[in-house]
């Protein structure tokens, strides 16, 4: 429990995603590696804008035990929330989308998730928590349209 607290109090910077680098098991194209351990893994596409309905549109993100590894996926929530008040905090108002696994499993993937775009000046916040075997982790990034990232 203390590591949940240490990973939730750490600054905001520190828990933005970085890019990953194998595509095993995983949606196809590019993607971002949010965590990755000899016991779990948590991975997403990029962000980007649906030219047809001017949603944010995140194709997938999801969270999975390597193979080979024991254990399960209890419990997986996504929030997209708007940061109203920059504390990077999800405020039960704020919350604009909400996902969470039925059952758990080695892998647990949300695919198509969209939201409307944020009024001018509102940033949207992602808040991934997977609970496993091994372990809790909370991580969050910036929902905003990457197309320009997924091209390099």
């Amino acid at each position: 429990m203390a590591r949940l607290h240490l990973l939730l109090g750490l600054p905001f910077a520190a828990i933005v995603a970085g890019c990953g680098t194998t595509r095993a098991g995983w949606g196809k194209g590019s993607f971002r590696e949010l965590h990755e351990s000899g016991e779990l893994q948590i991975r997403r596409a990029y962000v980007r804008v649906d030219e047809r309905t001017g949603e944010l549109l995140l194709p997938w993100i999801g969270a999975r035990i390597p193979v080979g590894v024991e254990g399960e996926v209890a419990r997986c929530e996504l929030v997209i929330y708007r940061d109203d008040d920059r504390d990077h905090q999800l405020d039960p108002d704020e919350a604009v989308s909400m996902r969470s696994n039925a059952q758990a499993g080695v892998k647990v993937l949300f695919e198509d998730v969209r939201v409307s775009p944020p009024a001018t000046g509102v940033e949207l916040v992602a808040r991934i928590e997977v609970v496993a075997s091994s372990g809790a982790r909370v991580i969050q990034f910036l929902f905003r349209d990457e197309a320009e990232l997924s091209r390099r």
